[in-house]
């Protein structure tokens, strides 16, 4: 069975548009001098390895967007885009969530669903994809961000095969303030 792959220019030009669109401040959602910078919207840049415990590793770069922090549960929505050294990319929508363990630290387990684009050595079975993760990051006084970060990516046994693969990252995210 043949599965449909759209041209990739195409699903990238969405979602950068995408990405522009849920970025544009909304009337009333001015940023307030008030509130405080930890909890701004912010892009976050990641590098690393992918197939991280496979023969066959792979450098990854990532492009993040984290929303403010929603409801009582201050949950981020998150809209991503990456790209792996073989050829393979995804674009991903997810929720993260903070949580402040030291002054400075904080440990952000996140959930993502993702469309993937299979490459040349990372092949995963599935367009659809599940990425699991957890980071740990220092937030410096200008309120930048350092982290590492450790995913899973999976397509959860949607596709006939189902070999997953994991990555170590190191991201560096820079609040945006409207």
């Amino acid at each position: 069975m043949s599965r449909y792959k759209p041209p990739k220019a195409m699903a990238l030009s969405l979602c950068l548009l995408f990405s522009l669109f849920v970025g544009l401040p909304v009337q009333g959602q001015a940023a307030d001098v008030n509130t405080a910078r930890d909890d701004s919207p912010s892009v976050n840049v990641a590098l690393g390895t992918v197939n991280l415990l496979d023969a066959h590793k792979k450098g990854y770069l990532g492009l993040e967007y984290r929303v403010q922090p929603l409801g009582d549960w201050q949950l981020r929505p998150v809209l991503a885009t990456g790209w792996i050294t073989d050829a393979a990319w995804h674009i991903a929508a997810g929720l993260k969530r903070d949580f402040r363990i030291d002054k400075g630290w904080t440990l952000t387990p996140g959930f993502s669903v993702l469309f993937f684009e299979d490459g040349d050595i990372v092949t995963l079975g599935s367009s659809i994809q599940f990425k699991s993760e957890l980071e740990i990051s220092y937030r410096f006084p200008g309120q930048n961000r350092l982290g590492l970060a450790f995913f899973h990516v999976s397509n959860g046994g949607l596709g006939d095969k189902n070999p997953g693969t994991e990555a170590l990252v190191l991201s560096f995210g820079v609040p945006l303030t409207l």
